[in-house]
């Protein structure tokens, strides 16, 4: 658990330093991102690449949160695949904190509920918005930490 709070105050140690956002910027009504991280997994201490695929619509643009959907691949021996309902947050325009719970299929594990905490700072080129991605995720067999990158497009 020590871990757990460790890593959960890194990220927002980690929001804290990126605060000040770009030039004020809109928050779109619906995007599409894809992202690739290298997540490591302290069950079993060691590396493996993951994609996601996340779509998000604004639901509450007073208050800057939006809600989706998402698909995650863990390309390891296991092949983990999660499906998660996140809740994005926006801190300012180029920086979101993004809460989802899930569920992850895992082949040598049976179904486990899954919370991933995420945060992801935005610039924005053009209508692309790019930038880095941190993630904690965390079920009852398996914590994982990853670090990469983030591309997405609003529309």
């Amino acid at each position: 658990m020590k871990g757990k709070c460790t890593v959960f105050t890194g990220l927002l140690l980690w929001f804290a330093l990126l605060a000040h956002a770009q030039e004020e910027r809109q928050i779109s009504e619906n995007e599409i991102s894809l992202s690739f991280t290298t997540s490591y997994g302290f069950a079993y201490q060691r590396f493996s690449p993951t994609f996601q695929v996340q779509y998000f619509r604004l639901i509450n643009p007073a208050k800057f949160i939006s809600a989706g959907f998402a698909y995650e691949g863990m390309l390891d021996e296991a092949y983990r695949h999660t499906f998660l309902l996140p809740i994005e947050f926006w801190i300012n325009p180029s920086l979101a904190l993004v809460v989802s719970p899930g569920f992850t299929f895992n082949e040598n594990l049976p179904v486990t509920y899954t919370t991933h905490i995420e945060s992801r700072y935005e610039f924005h080129l053009g209508k692309l918005r790019l930038g880095p991605k941190a993630k904690f995720a965390f079920n009852q067999y398996e914590n994982f930490l990853s670090l990469g990158v983030y591309a997405g497009i609003p529309f």
